[in-house]
């Protein structure tokens, strides 16, 4: 579903709302996933796992969780463009003395190239998005595993228990281990739980555009390579 290229002021004008991001090229190509939770009256909760300290198969994460106050200051932020160290570090804060990655024309890169949309406000004005951001908080925090507690895991984690605007519970985009490791290894994958999420909710709205960004030149103070 798509409301021109305002989904928020369409969907839903009084907020309260998920965004599901995805980066399709992340990790190899298997994708990285992350959660946007809030409004742009109250703010935005962004929350992320982006790496490890140790082993990919056991250790402290490197994850962030940060408010935003639009939906704007999101995506111009750092975390909207690739960059060649890792975004937050294992204390929950953003990174310092990030460099950017550039494109062939000296322009940074996008991050966060799909994302999808989900309204949560039900008509009685109440949401679960409370409980959305403490789900993701908690996963983001917990140890980093490939099999059971990666970045997928934290938006998964973080649907659990939501609800859309219809009081439907939202489908986290899990499915049950089969023992087979390939096919389970498909499954857990980032890109994967992404494309299932946007299949099994009627409710979420594409919303490519509203995590683009408008500008994608070096600022001041901001260093880069290619």
């Amino acid at each position: 579903m798509v409301f021109g290229n305002n989904p928020i002021l369409y969907a839903d004008p009084d907020g309260k709302d998920i965004i599901v991001l995805r980066n399709s090229d992340g990790a190899h190509g298997t994708g990285h996933g992350a959660i946007l939770v809030g409004d742009n009256k109250n703010g935005w909760t962004y929350i992320s796992k982006d790496g490890y300290t140790g082993s990919a198969l056991g250790s402290k994460p490197k994850f962030i969780v940060q408010k935003f106050d639009n939906i704007e200051q999101f995506r111009h932020s750092v975390h909207n463009f690739e960059t060649n160290e890792t975004h937050s570090t294992a204390d929950g804060k953003e990174a310092k003395g990030l460099t950017f990655k550039l494109d062939k024309d000296g322009n940074k890169i996008q991050r966060y190239d799909q994302a999808l949309y989900i309204p949560t406000t039900q008509a009685n004005g109440t949401s679960t998005d409370t409980k959305t951001i403490q789900n993701a908080t908690n996963s983001a925090k917990s140890d980093y595993c490939l099999m059971n507690g990666d970045c997928s895991d934290v938006v998964a984690d973080g649907l659990s228990g939501s609800k859309d605007y219809n009081g439907i519970p939202i489908k986290n985009g899990n499915t049950i281990p089969t023992g087979q490791a390939l096919i389970d290894s498909w499954n857990k994958a980032p890109n994967t739980k992404f494309n299932r999420i946007a299949d099994r909710n009627k409710s979420d709205i594409n919303y490519d555009a509203g995590v683009k960004p408008d500008d994608k030149t070096l600022k001041k103070g901001e260093t880069g390579t290619k």
